[in-house]
């Protein structure tokens, strides 16, 4: 069967996006690929797809000191949330698990999201779809999507690069551009370090917010806009601050959080929105924490929440952009530069220390 290769970015008409036959009736799976990871197999090795974030980018010039953990497949739980036709959604099966759930569910699309390295997996588990259920559409998404004549390695039938929600929307016949509805993510999970498993309760570790994907500055040494819609394209799923802290009100009530991981390339970047999410805080006296952001250039004033909080910010430019804003917000704010090197400030007790490596990260965030 000859793939269909789309760019969801610029939203298609009705006549041009396909569109399943079943519409909303359809019964969807959306899955990540299957495990065991970091395996030395025909699938890859330990060495170029450990499959954990921290381990494999974040931390890993700690060596054996560097935090371990796993988040789950964000993408695919928001495509979930946003679809009205049954779906259901596996993440890190086993291969048999896969397998079963194939044997005992009839499904008419198999949705699987992979990053590059597990490729072979994608492959893999498209043969296992057409040998267990060969009437289902198979619709690949992730960013080993944007893979270069991926459709003559792998058998699907789809291939979604960019922005999913919109897509899968579109092929079930629903409203593309209706508001995007966020699930309730826990940010990480099964924390340790050392060996040592990290205690876990609820409201203990933040709650991740997706206010938009893609990025707005295009660098070219980056692959982010790349991957939705090209060179300094973004899509924002929430235009305002009203509508993330109506988000975030939901998941502190729901989950029992207080600080939250925006996952966002450059959420300071959109200023009226920070500072209506700011005023709102402010209004309704939250004290919210902030697990991470990413900032190009911003307004000092957003940062530290201008009332004294604690911020924690991941400045790619160089730390100094985030020491300015904190200490114009007088706040708390723990930096971290592109150089590995972690910088914590007080503006209130004057406090300007510098070591190398990220040891202030648990004190300051």
């Amino acid at each position: 069967m000859e793939a269909d290769v789309v760019t969801p970015l610029v939203l298609q008409s009705q006549s041009t996006h396909p569109m399943h036959p079943k519409g909303t009736r359809a019964r969807v799976l959306l899955t990540s690929v299957f495990g065991p990871y970091a395996q030395d197999d025909e699938f890859g090795s330990r060495k170029i797809n450990p499959m954990e974030l921290y381990h494999n980018q974040v931390t890993r010039a700690q060596g054996a000191f560097s935090l371990r953990m796993f988040h789950r497949s964000w993408g695919i739980m928001m495509i979930q949330q946003n679809i009205s036709a049954p779906c259901t959604v596996l993440d890190f099966p086993t291969r048999e698990r896969f397998r079963r759930e194939l044997r005992e569910n009839r499904y008419d699309v198999v949705g699987i999201s992979s990053i590059i390295v597990n490729v072979k997996k994608v492959a893999e588990m498209c043969r296992i779809v057409r040998e267990l259920s060969p009437e289902s559409v198979i619709v690949i998404g992730g960013h080993v999507a944007a893979i270069p004549a991926i459709e003559q390695q792998v058998d699907a039938d789809h291939f979604v690069r960019g922005e999913g929600i919109a897509w899968m929307r579109g092929y079930l016949g629903e409203d593309p551009e209706a508001p995007v509805q966020h699930p309730e993510i826990v940010s990480g999970l099964e924390t340790r370090i050392m060996g040592v498993r990290l205690p876990e309760r609820k409201g203990g570790t933040a709650a991740t917010i997706i206010p938009s994907v893609g990025c707005p500055m295009g660098c070219n040494f980056c692959t982010t806009s790349a991957f939705f819609g090209g060179k300094g394209k973004f899509i924002n799923f929430f235009e305002s601050g009203n509508e993330l802290f109506d988000v975030m009100q939901r998941m502190e009530r729901v989950l029992g959080v207080e600080t939250f991981f925006m996952m966002d390339e450059n959420f300071l970047l959109h200023r009226e929105r920070a500072m209506q999410l700011l005023d709102r805080m402010k209004k309704a006296g939250k004290v919210w924490g902030d697990g991470g952001v990413r900032v190009g250039k911003c307004d000092p004033k957003i940062f530290g929440a201008g009332a004294g909080g604690v911020g924690r910010v991941v400045d790619m430019d160089g730390a100094g952009v985030a020491a300015i804003a904190v200490r114009e917000a007088g706040g708390i704010g723990y930096a971290e530069d592109d150089a590995g090197a972690a910088r914590a400030w007080d503006s209130r007790a004057g406090l300007n220390d510098h070591r190398a490596g990220a040891s202030h990260a648990g004190k300051y965030s």
